[in-house]
């Protein structure tokens, strides 16, 4: 059965919660520190916003497809940019002389 299966165990519960807490703790100190007027209240949400960060960070990475100067494009092999058609995303495809000439 694979380990990820199995569920966290006790001391990786443990390290999360101490690293949040951590990172909490430090974000105040730091806060304080630049006269920040935020509530403190604010700073217990850094484990979350740094989570969701984490999550948007990686997301790209499952796509291939990029949108550049409002022109959608296709990542193909040796990260090669080609252009989509205007039927299958509902933009115009880009004229790649012009973005070659800016």
């Amino acid at each position: 059965m694979p380990l990820v299966l199995l569920g966290p165990s006790t001391r990786t519960l443990v390290l999360a919660v101490s690293t949040g807490l951590f990172k909490t703790a430090a974000d105040f100190c730091i806060g304080e520190m630049l006269g920040s007027q935020m509530n403190p209240f604010c700073y217990l949400l850094a484990p979350l916003k740094d989570l969701l960060m984490g999550m948007a960070w990686f997301a790209p990475l499952a796509s291939n497809t990029v949108v550049w100067r409002g022109g959608r494009y296709a990542i193909g092999r040796d990260s090669a940019l080609s252009p989509y058609a205007e039927a299958e995303t509902g933009m115009p495809a880009p004229d790649m002389r012009e973005a070659g000439a800016k």
